[in-house]
């Protein structure tokens, strides 16, 4: 198995490699300890495991260092940041390495802009303007059509000049008071 067994004065002694423990070394270190007997703690950051035998720190996807101490840089992603993002002139996903794109952009390379009616990280939000007025791709404002008015453009005005040159509504209701 995994034990180096040798026989000293009236017994037999087994000594297990790194790593292992038992009567013949059957068992692996438990998570969080490695090395002789088990005997040693394990320092990995950020949700790493160790290796049991030697205490090297497996990284997940996003993180290098000795110990896992690092986040990837922004070009970079993956095992040990050992993946190179393809995202043009924005930095990536540490982990997937999926693009990060500014607000009101998206797709490979962050090159396409967001269809009408979507805004946001990714194009994801959805806009709520209203009466033909226009959704600010980056953060979802509306710019109001001429005769409407508030913050979804849901709000029909008219401004007295034209409500008083249309001549349906009596003309003192558009005289100055004094």
């Amino acid at each position: 198995m995994y034990n180096i067994c040798f026989a000293k004065a009236n017994f037999r002694c087994c000594d297990c490699p790194s790593g292992r423990y038992g009567t013949r070394c059957q068992f692996s270190c438990p998570i969080g300890f490695f090395g002789w007997y088990c005997s040693q703690v394990c320092d990995c950051l950020n949700g790493a495991t160790c290796d049991p035998s030697d205490g090297q720190c497996l990284c997940k996807p996003g993180f290098t260092g000795d110990k896992c101490q690092q986040t990837c840089s922004n070009n970079t992603y993956g095992p040990h940041c050992s993946l190179t993002c393809d995202c043009g002139e924005f930095g990536c996903d540490p982990i997937d390495g999926s693009c990060d794109c500014p607000l009101g952009l998206h797709g490979p390379k962050c090159k396409q802009v967001c269809r009408p009616g979507r805004f946001g990280k990714g194009c994801k939000e959805r806009c709520e303007c209203y009466n033909g007025a226009e959704c600010d791709r980056k953060n979802g404002s509306c710019q109001c059509s001429p005769g409407y008015l508030g913050a979804t453009c849901q709000q029909e005005y008219a401004d007295p000049e034209s409500i008083a040159s249309r001549g349906d509504l009596p003309e003192y209701l558009f005289r100055r008071r004094r």
